[in-house]
């Protein structure tokens, strides 16, 4: 349960989900009064577990093939589409005032050139009303703000005034795998032509805005 409610993240957290359902088996097995049991239950949890692992270590092996370290990722792993992506987010952050909407808030440390909350987690029933209140004041500072959508969106698809901020300003640009990016039509017209070829559209859910 306290995984559930407070651990909760995008699909791939099943990596310690598993970790956190084998140690549990494992205490189990090893509390079993019947000690003959014990070692032939742990090698058929260990086949068991082999077998059933061959799906993500297939997933592993080929996100190891697909992905690279770069700069512009802070030392992590990343496939080179999105490394180029957020090469242009860093691009526009070393000149405009930009935000990054996430559901987790760290990445200010690994680029602070980029904004974020002031929270851990914009997830329902984790943020307060006092981590909301400094979110409002950055959003309305900010010139560009994207929207992270590979994580869980909730927090930021449901809540009005979060929305509000959103649909007041301008849709340039969208990704439905990582992040969409807008800007306003006075100050970023040229800016929208050149880099993304797009006209100025009004945003839905789920999108990013500049102001």
């Amino acid at each position: 349960m306290f995984i559930i409610v407070f651990a909760y993240g995008p699909t791939d957290s099943y990596i310690y989900y598993v970790a956190v359902l084998a140690a549990g088996v494992i205490v189990g097995l090893s509390t079993l009064p019947l000690a003959g049991l014990r070692t032939p239950l742990v090698a058929l949890f260990v086949v068991v577990a082999v077998l059933s692992s061959t799906g993500p270590i297939r997933t592993a092996r080929k996100l190891w093939r697909d992905t690279a370290i770069s700069t512009n990722t802070a030392g992590f792993y990343a496939r080179p589409a999105w490394t180029q992506e957020w090469s242009n987010i860093l691009d526009l952050a070393a000149s405009k005032r930009l935000m990054m909407l996430s559901y987790a808030g760290g990445i200010h440390h690994f680029f602070p050139r980029v904004q974020t909350a002031d929270t851990w987690f914009l997830q329902p029933a984790q943020v307060f009303d006092a981590d909301k209140q400094r979110l409002l004041l950055k959003m309305r500072d900010q010139e560009i703000i994207v929207q992270d959508l590979s994580g869980p969106t909730d927090y930021v698809d449901n809540d009005p005034e979060i929305q509000q901020r959103l649909a007041s300003m301008c849709l340039v640009q969208s990704n439905r795998q990582l992040q969409n990016l807008a800007g306003t039509r006075s100050d970023f017209q040229a800016e929208m032509r050149s880099k993304w070829a797009s006209p100025c559209q009004q945003p839905e859910i789920n999108s990013i805005a500049a102001k």
